[in-house]
C-alpha cells in the first residue's frame, strides 16, 4: 500500500530543516572558537593572525621592540610532554647587549634529557619548559655560559662575553718570517667545553681535542681570541720551526703560557729546523714503497770519537719512494740513515751545513735480485693459505696465496734468513743461500694449541675483553717466537713482550669468549689476568699446560663482587656542582679519574671491586673533598659531597727598593687534575695569584735573579695577600 505523496514531501522537508539547523549551530561554534584562538595569538604587521609554524613574539631589547619569528627545530633529544603549555624563552646577547644569531643553546632537564636549538636573528631560542634543568651556550672563541632553570622563570638572558685575547709575533732567527704561516694553538681548560660540543655533535674548538687554527702575516703578527684567565695555551709552531730555547713536548716544538690575561703579548722567537729527505729505488731506478729507514744521530768530536745521541722514529718511504724528517742538528752531529729491504742494508750519512737547512741524501739504490719461490704445505702436502713468510729483521713480510706460494728476492751470494709462520702450525726457520735451488717446499707441522675459554658466572661468554698471560720462562717450544716480527704479523691482535723478566702474551677474546695460543710447551705454568671484566674476578688465575693436541681450559668470572658508587656533589649553599671530577682508588696518592658530575651534580661509577678505598671530588675554584670508603658490601653505595670555595692568595715579589721584580717566577708541585691542588697564575711582572688552595698550607718556591730561590708557606684563608721582598 503506497504512502500519500504529501506525507513523503513533508518528511523530506523536515529532514532538511534539521540538517540545516545543525550546520548553523556547528558553524557558529567554529566561528566562536576561531575568535577565541585569534584573540590569544598576536597579530603580524598586516593584521593577520600568525600561523603555528611562525609564531611572532615581542621582545623587549631595552631600546626598541623587535618582533622576531622563532622557528626552532628539535634535532636531538626526546620530545617534551605536550601537556605542559609553558614555554622557556632564552635570549643570547653579546657583551654590549646585541642579539647573537645561530648560537647553539643546550637545554638539559632534570631527568638528563638533552635538547638543543639555534638562536634566530633576534637571538631567541624557545623550548618547552622542563620545570628544572640547566641551559648551556657558547659561541666560537668565547667562554661558555651556564644558567640554572627554575619553575618560576620563563625568560632567561645569556650574555656571552668576548673573553681575553693574546696578541703575538712570530720571529724566525730574530726577524719576521716574510711570508704567511699557518699553525695552531691548543687551549687547556676544564672538560665543560668538550662535553658541551659533544652533546650537540659538533667538532670541539678551543679545547684539548681540537687546536685553534692560527695564521701570521708577513710581519709575524697573530692573535688568539676568546680566552679566560687561568687557561693554559700551547702554541704548536709551524712545521720546520722550533723555539730557540729548544723547548719540546713529546718531540713537538711548543711553548706554554701558564696564565692568560687581557692585553697580553707573546713573542715566539724561533729558528729553522733541518729538513733531510731521500729516495729508495730499485736497480731500475723505480721507486720502492714502504721501505723502513732507521735514523740515528751521533756526536762526532774533533778527535774522531763518536757518541750515540738519539734514534728517531722509524721512517717509511711513500709510493714515490720518498722519505723526509725534520730534526734539530748541530755542526758536530752526524746523521746515519739505514734503509733495509729483503735482508739488505744500505747506509747514507748526512752532515749538517751552515749554508742551508734543507738537504737531499743520495738515493738508496737496491741491487738486482733473483726470485726464489717458496711453497708452504702441511703434513698432508696440502697448501697452507695465509701463512706469513719474511726476513727475520721484518723488512720484508709476504702472505701466501691459495696455492701456498710466495716469491722472495734473493741477492746472489748473500745468505737470507727467513721465518715461516701460520696459525695452528709450528714456526719454521730457514737459511736460504744466494746460490742453488730457486724453488723450495716448506712443510709445516701441527702445533699444540691451547684454547682459553672465559665465561661469566651465568655461563655467558666474556666477549672482547683483554687477556694477559704471564709466564716465568719462555713458554714456546721455539724460542724465536717472542722476537720474530713474522710471528707477530700473523695476528696483530696478539702482542708478545718481555716485562721485568717475564714473558707476556696479551690479546682480546672473540665473540665466543675464546682466546687461542699455539706452540706452547707442555707443563708450562700460566698466570691469567682479565682486564675490563666489569668488576668481575677470576675464580682461578693459575693453570698448567697439559700438552694435549687441542687443549681447552675454562675460566669463570664472578661478577657478584662488583659494586656501584653513586652520589651528588653540592656546594656549601646546596647548589649542584656540575663537571666535577670524581677520582677513586685504594691509594690516596694515586687516584684515578672515573667520572664527571652532570648538570644536577650527580655521578655514577660502576664495577668497583675493592671493599676499602678512597673517593675524591675536585673542581677548579673549590676545595677537594676526600672520603674513606670502608667495608663496601652493598651493591649500590650512595654518597654526598659538599665542596667549599677554594682559598686564594695574591703574591707580590718586590726588589729591595719596593719595585716589582720582573724576573721572578713561582714554582708549585705538578697537579694531575684541574682543582686537585694549588696552581700559580702570573698576573704580571712580580705579581702572581695562587688559586685552588686546599685545607693544607702550600709551599711555593720563588726563583729570583741569579738562580736564587726562596721557599715560603701560604696558609689557606689567612694569607690572602703576601708580599715578598727580594734582597
Amino acid at each position: 500500500m503506497h504512502e500519500p505523496m504529501g506525507a513523503r514531501k513533508l518528511e523530506t522537508n523536515s529532514t532538511r530543516l534539521i540538517a540545516g539547523t545543525l550546520i548553523l549551530i556547528l558553524g557558529g561554534l567554529l566561528w566562536w572558537l576561531a575568535q577565541d584562538e585569534g584573540a590569544a595569538l598576536p597579530k603580524t604587521n598586516e593584521g593577520r593572525l600568525a600561523t603555528s609554524a611562525t609564531v611572532h613574539r615581542t621582545l623587549d631589547l631595552g631600546e626598541k621592540e623587535i618582533a622576531a619569528p622563532t622557528r626552532a627545530l628539535r634535532l636531538k633529544g626526546p620530545s617534551a610532554p605536550t601537556s605542559n603549555p609553558r614555554r622557556l624563552r632564552v635570549r643570547v646577547v653579546d657583551a654590549t647587549g646585541q642579539p647573537l644569531e645561530k648560537v647553539p643553546v643546550l637545554l638539559v632537564d632534570g631527568g638528563g634529557h638533552r635538547d638543543w636549538r639555534r638562536t634566530d636573528p633576534a637571538g631567541l631560542a624557545v623550548f618547552d619548559h622542563p620545570e628544572t634543568g640547566h641551559l648551556l651556550t657558547r659561541a666560537l672563541s668565547q667562554p661558555p655560559v651556564i644558567q640554572k632553570v627554575t619553575r618560576e622563570r620563563e625568560d632567561y638572558v645569556l650574555r656571552l662575553a668576548g673573553g681575553f685575547h693574546i696578541e703575538g709575533q712570530l720571529l724566525v732567527n730574530g726577524t719576521p718570517p716574510g711570508e704567511t704561516l699557518d699553525f695552531s694553538a691548543s687551549v687547556f681548560q676544564s672538560g665543560l667545553t668538550d662535553r658541551f660540543f659533544r652533546a650537540i655533535h659538533r667538532a670541539t674548538h678551543d679545547s684539548d681535542m681540537e687546536p685553534i687554527p692560527l695564521r701570521c702575516d708577513e710581519s709575524g703578527a697573530f692573535r688568539i681570541d676568546g680566552l679566560q684567565a687561568g687557561w693554559a695555551v700551547r702554541i704548536n709552531l709551524p712545521k720546520g720551526l722550533r723555539m730557540m730555547q729548544g723547548e719540546k713536548d713529546g718531540g713537538r716544538p711548543t711553548v706554554h703560557i701558564d696564565t692568560v690575561r687581557s692585553g697580553g703579548r707573546l713573542v715566539l722567537r724561533t729558528t729553522r729546523r733541518s729538513l733531510i729527505e731521500g729516495f729508495c729505488l730499485n736497480h731500475a731506478s723505480l721507486p720502492l714503497s714502504n721501505i723502513p729507514v732507521h735514523v740515528r744521530v751521533v756526536w762526532k768530536s774533533l778527535s774522531k770519537t763518536t757518541r750515540h745521541l738519539k734514534d728517531y722514529d722509524l721512517l717509511h718511504s711513500d709510493s714515490n719512494g720518498h722519505f723526509a724528517v725534520w730534526m734539530d742538528t748541530h755542526l758536530m752531529h752526524r746523521i746515519l740513515f739505514v734503509a733495509s729491504w729483503a735482508g739488505i742494508e744500505l747506509t747514507q750519512e748526512a752532515v749538517p751545513s751552515i749554508e742551508s737547512t734543507q738537504q737531499i741524501l743520495p738515493s738508496f739504490v737496491f741491487p738486482a735480485a733473483r726470485k726464489v719461490c717458496i711453497q708452504v704445505v702441511d703434513e698432508g702436502r696440502q697448501p697452507v693459505h695465509r701463512a706469513k713468510v719474511g726476513t727475520t729483521d721484518g723488512t720484508l713480510i709476504l702472505t701466501t696465496d691459495a696455492t701456498g706460494g710466495v716469491s722472495l728476492p734473493l741477492i746472489p751470494g748473500e745468505l737470507l734468513s727467513v721465518h715461516v709462520a701460520a696459525k695452528g702450525f709450528e714456526m719454521r726457520e730457514l737459511a736460504i743461500p744466494g746460490v742453488g735451488e730457486t724453488n723450495l717446499n716448506v712443510e709445516m707441522k701441527r702445533a699444540h694449541r691451547a684454547t682459553l675459554s672465559f665465561h661469566w658466572d651465568d655461563e655467558s661468554p666474556v666477549r672482547a675483553r683483554l687477556v694477559i698471560l704471564t709466564f716465568p720462562t719462555n713458554p714456546f717450544q721455539n724460542d724465536s717466537i717472542f722476537s720474530s716480527p713474522i710471528h707477530a704479523a700473523l695476528d696483530r691482535g696478539v702482542r708478545m713482550t718481555r716485562w721485568k723478566g717475564l714473558y707476556v702474551v696479551s690479546g682480546k677474546t672473540d665473540e665466543k669468549g675464546l682466546f687461542t695460543i699455539d706452540d706452547l710447551t707442555p707443563g708450562a705454568r700460566i698466570h691469567v689476568e682479565l682486564r675490563g671484566a666489569g668488576g668481575g674476578k677470576l675464580l682461578d688465575e693459575e693453570r698448567s699446560i697439559t700438552g694435549a693436541r687441542d687443549e681447552q681450559i675454562t675460566f669463570v668470572v664472578d661478577r657478584k663482587l662488583a659494586k656501584t658508587l653513586k652520589g651528588v656533589v653540592l656546594d656549601v649553599h646546596g647548589n649542584p656542582v656540575s663537571d666535577a671530577a670524581i677520582l677513586i682508588g685504594q691509594n690516596p696518592n694515586r687516584l684515578a679519574r672515573k667520572a664527571y658530575t652532570d648538570g644536577q651534580g650527580r655521578f655514577r661509577i660502576r664495577d668497583v671491586v675493592f671493599e676499602t678505598g678512597y673517593i675524591q671530588a675536585v673542581k677548579p675554584g673549590f676545595r677537594k673533598a676526600t672520603r674513606l670508603l670502608e667495608n663496601l658490601r652493598d651493591p649500590v653505595e650512595t654518597l654526598s659531597f659538599r665542596l667549599a670555595p677554594g682559598a686564594h692568595c695574591k703574591l707580590v715579589v718586590e726588589d729591595s727598593e719596593g719595585h716589582l721584580l720582573g724576573g721572578a717566577s713561582v714554582d708549585l708541585p705538578y697537579v694531575a687534575f684541574p682543582g686537585a691542588g694549588p696552581v700559580c697564575l702570573k698576573q704580571g711582572d712580580g705579581t702572581f695569584e695562587i688559586v685552588d688552595i686546599g685545607d693544607e698550607p702550600c709551599h711555593p718556591v720563588i726563583y729570583g735573579p741569579g738562580g736564587k730561590k726562596r721557599k715560603i708557606t701560604i696558609r689557606p684563608d689567612i694569607d690572602v695577600l703576601r708580599v715578598v721582598r727580594w734582597d
